[in-house]
């Protein structure tokens, strides 16, 4: 944040979105101030897409739930400032556990606790960045993966 409370979002997604990507713990104070500020100023979506590669299977599970495809998340120590990205309306999250991997985890919380499910980083791509990227991305040709997995 500068010095007039303005932000940089990381990137300027497709369909009225604002997507932040987070490497790093971020304080959970940070986490509502961007996202108040992003939808007070443009009234966009906030899309984060947070790397838990350090603690994925180490600290992180998924148990099946009754609904097919849906986990529900296990976490110890819990993260509250992704809980509160996961819960807040005007978000979505998305965990980035294995960059070589061709799938995203797209969290929310129910009734207190977290679930997840898998979705492809081409399904993220062409409702967040397809039509924001530069030409020889769109339509999402191997090459959009190769640098969504750090291959390129």
């Amino acid at each position: 944040m500068g010095q007039s409370r303005e932000h940089r979002a990381d990137i300027l997604g497709s369909n009225d979105t604002i997507i932040e990507i987070q490497k790093s713990v971020i304080d959970i104070r940070d986490v509502r101030d961007r996202t108040e500020f992003y939808f007070q100023q443009s009234g966009k979506r906030m899309v984060w897409v947070v790397d838990i590669q350090e603690f994925w299977l180490k600290r992180f599970s998924l148990v099946p739930t009754e609904k097919s495809g849906q986990f529900k998340a296990n976490w110890k120590p819990r993260r509250m400032w992704l809980w509160d990205i996961a819960k807040t309306p005007d978000t979505h999250l998305y965990l980035e556990f294995n960059q070589k991997n061709d799938k995203l985890l797209h969290c929310w919380i129910h009734e207190s606790e977290m679930y997840c499910k898998y979705i492809t980083k081409e399904k993220f791509f062409m409702t967040y960045l397809d039509s924001v990227s530069c030409t020889r991305f769109r339509g999402f040709p191997k090459a959009a993966l190769d640098v969504l997995q750090g291959l390129a």
